[in-house]
């Protein structure tokens, strides 16, 4: 029982680099959410949101500098 639940709390931990492309596919690639879930294999859109927020936030209050955008960005 408890290897089952160890289990299901692995596999949906994501890695900190597998948030951080999915939020900047949502807001600076104009991704749509249901795409980047089926791309990056992310199970609850719920979470999804929860991210995209957080970053939103974190970029509002200065917490999160991005880089410059580049000629092919613009």
């Amino acid at each position: 029982m408890q290897d089952h639940i160890q289990d299901l709390l692995q596999r949906f931990q994501y890695s900190e680099q597998l948030r951080e492309t999915a939020v900047f596919r949502i807001l600076f690639g104009g991704e749509e959410p249901s795409q980047v879930m089926a791309d990056l294999d992310i199970h609850n859109s719920y979470t999804l949101r929860n991210w995209v927020s957080l970053y939103q936030r974190k970029i509002q209050t200065g917490l999160l500098t991005l880089p410059a955008m580049t000629t092919t960005q613009k």
